[in-house]
C-alpha cells in the first residue's frame, strides 16, 4: 500500500431502507466506516448524498474520503 493514499467509500446511510432490490443492506454512518478502517485511516470529509431513482424513491447515502496516515 502507498503511504498517504486516499480511500473514498459511498455506502447505505443509516437514513435509508434496510433492503434495495429485495436485498439486506448494511447502512452505515461516517463515525462506523471510520471504526471498520481503523487507526491507519484519518477521515478527511464526509457529506451526506440521496438519490432519486427513475420510480421516484429516494436511496439516501453516505459518502467518505479517507487518507491514509
Amino acid at each position: 500500500m502507498k503511504n498517504k493514499g486516499f480511500v473514498i467509500l459511498a455506502e447505505f446511510s443509516l437514513k435509508g431502507a434496510s433492503a434495495c432490490s429485495g436485498l439486506p443492506v448494511h447502512r452505515y454512518s461516517k463515525e462506523m466506516l471510520t471504526e471498520k478502517l481503523g487507526m491507519e485511516f484519518e477521515l478527511m470529509d464526509s457529506f451526506d448524498y440521496t438519490y432519486l431513482m427513475p420510480s421516484g424513491a429516494q436511496r439516501p447515502f453516505i459518502y467518505t474520503l479517507f487518507r491514509r496516515r
